[in-house]
């Protein structure tokens, strides 16, 4: 388990990143913030300014506690937002990809079923 209270600020916002499966550039987007503001503060150049640390906090649901000191969960209610590369998604390839998941399902019971008879 990640001990988020020894983690520094800049550690816990690389960690973000990599939860939310992002990179700094698309983060840093979803931010209206530069590619360049993101990498210095996740290769520890520089700390979040506050207007920075507001924006993450309420653009990916977060606790503020655990931004900014590492106590508590992650996000508010146990609630991911949805990363910003699936926002643009069109709705047709959604549906396609959730047909293709219910189809796996069907075959994963059905090769459950019969081992088990």
């Amino acid at each position: 388990m990640t001990n988020f209270l020894e983690m520094s600020i800049n550690e816990r916002i690389d960690y973000l990143i990599k939860d939310l499966r992002m990179n700094a550039n698309s983060f840093a987007v979803r931010l209206d913030a530069s590619d360049s503001l993101i990498r210095n503060i996740t290769s520890k150049k520089s700390k979040p300014g506050y207007d920075t640390l507001v924006k993450i906090v309420r653009t990916y649901n977060l606790e503020s506690d655990w931004i900014l000191l590492g106590i508590g969960e992650i996000y508010r209610n146990g609630n991911k937002r949805i990363p910003s590369e699936d926002l643009g998604r069109p709705i047709d390839e959604v549906l396609a990809e959730l047909e293709l998941y219910k189809k796996r399902e069907k075959a994963y019971l059905k090769l459950i079923d019969s081992k088990t008879e």
